[in-house]
């Protein structure tokens, strides 16, 4: 039997070595007892269990980093991919004179939402043939390729800014969705890259 070699990652060792750091830090200016150290593990434990770290993670640590990232540059602060964005949506083609319809059921249950948007520079100039990355929840609030028996692509899909940096789409009113006894997060996403 032949053992694999893996490569050490010096970088994250330093990052894994300074959480552990911060959190020691962290439980010692917290000055938990042994009681409310273990409610916090099985807190913790609790969230991984319900698939829900994930959300947690990207609502209060992610955010937190694309911040710091781009706090001094122009324009649009960045935002979340989150948990239920995957690779490799189709392009939606465009009708003359409609607007874009997102991929959908032909029995796609909802209320009808037209939903228009502009992309343009940190000087107001509109951006043309820009990516438009969109995905959403179904009428039930289930994600496509995640929890719904929907098919994998089922409303997700890109499409590209016209000439004006205009963008015009067709799709369903989305649910929000909740972080267990935290409030709700609107389900819509939108990346431009």
């Amino acid at each position: 039997m032949q053992k694999q070699v893996v490569k050490k990652n010096e970088r994250v060792e330093e990052v894994f070595n300074l959480f552990i750091s911060h959190m020691q830090e962290f439980l010692k200016e917290a000055k938990l007892n042994h009681e409310e150290y273990t409610n916090f593990v099985n807190w913790a434990d609790r969230l991984g269990r319900a698939g829900e770290l994930p959300l947690y993670t990207d609502v209060f640590l992610e955010t937190h980093v694309l911040r710091a990232m781009y706090t001094d540059k122009p324009g649009t602060q960045p935002s979340l991919l989150g948990p239920y964005f995957i690779e490799g949506s189709p392009e939606i083609e465009k009708e003359p004179g409609k607007p874009y319809t997102l991929t959908q059921r032909p029995d796609e249950e909802g209320e009808i939402l037209i939903f228009k948007g502009n992309v343009s520079n940190t000087d107001g100039m509109p951006l043309a043939s820009v990516k438009v990355e969109m995905w959403q929840n179904d009428s039930t609030g289930k994600y496509s390729a995640f929890d719904a028996d929907a098919p994998r692509y089922n409303l997700r899909g890109h499409f590209f800014t016209d000439e004006n940096g205009n963008f015009e789409v067709k799709s369903i009113v989305p649910l929000p969705y909740s972080i267990p006894y935290c409030q709700k997060f609107h389900s819509k996403k939108l990346i431009i890259p």
